[in-house]
């Protein structure tokens, strides 16, 4: 393990010295280590072509639904909550394949596909950034829901650190064992590490919720979480 200064806080944090990626424990930037450092810094593209890419995605990414108001919603919201619809329903060989498919999908519709295709090295880091900032939006989300904060009936309101466990044992069973059964989709890995990174920044009250769940899975399936998220699990 070694001391690593994040380049997006400036905080310092542990990581593992194999590992070519470390995403900070306080905010999920990728820091480049080592080799992988000086090879990041210079296959950077232009950075105003950068932002053409990532603006691109964002006005797929969110959506006017109200006309009158012009408010918009996060279609990144939706695709959480599809990993964990068919982490809950979607089971067996035909489930898994629809499951598969519906996910793959996602990074294919109309520009979106395209600005991956065309960005190449830098697609994952445009993908990342994105997934990072709606899983914070989705959790964001399920602590303000009063349905999701709730039980019988919306009679009994639960207590912040109640929603921290409800949302990590979904994302813990539903998103990470779930997705880790069969062949990897598209970005699986920026998924699991945007998911396990963005928990502790919402569920400030309840931080290491997720790790809990997570030391509940089998050994096999930490031990291969693990390496994808780059943190001892």
């Amino acid at each position: 393990m070694i001391e690593i200064k994040c380049a997006g806080c400036g905080k310092n944090f542990q990581a593992d010295e194999k590992v070519e990626r470390a995403y900070c424990l306080y905010c999920g930037h990728a820091n480049m280590i080592g080799a992988a450092a000086v090879n990041d810094q210079t296959v950077d593209p232009d950075q105003e072509r950068y932002l053409e890419w990532k603006k691109a995605i964002e006005n797929v990414r969110f959506k006017i639904w109200n006309k009158k108001t012009g408010e918009k919603g996060d279609t990144f919201i939706g695709f959480w909550s599809m990993l964990i619809f068919h982490g809950r329903n979607s089971r067996g060989f035909f489930g898994l394949k629809r499951a598969s498919r519906e996910a793959n999908k996602f990074w294919q519709q109309s520009v979106i596909g395209d600005v991956l295709i065309e960005a190449g090295d830098q697609a994952k880091k445009l993908i990342s950034e994105q997934l990072y900032d709606s899983a914070r939006a989705f959790y964001q989300t399920c602590r303000e829901d009063r349905h999701y904060g709730s039980k019988m009936l919306d009679m009994v309101k639960l207590k912040p650190e109640q929603i921290a466990d409800k949302a990590a044992a979904e994302v813990s069973e539903l998103i990470f064992s779930y997705w880790l059964k069969f062949e990897p989709i598209s970005y699986r890995d920026e998924i699991f590490r945007a998911a396990w990174f963005a928990f502790s920044s919402v569920f400030t009250e309840k931080s290491d919720a997720l790790a809990e769940r997570v030391s509940r899975l089998p050994a096999d399936e930490r031990r291969l979480l693990s390496e994808i998220i780059g943190v001892p699990l």
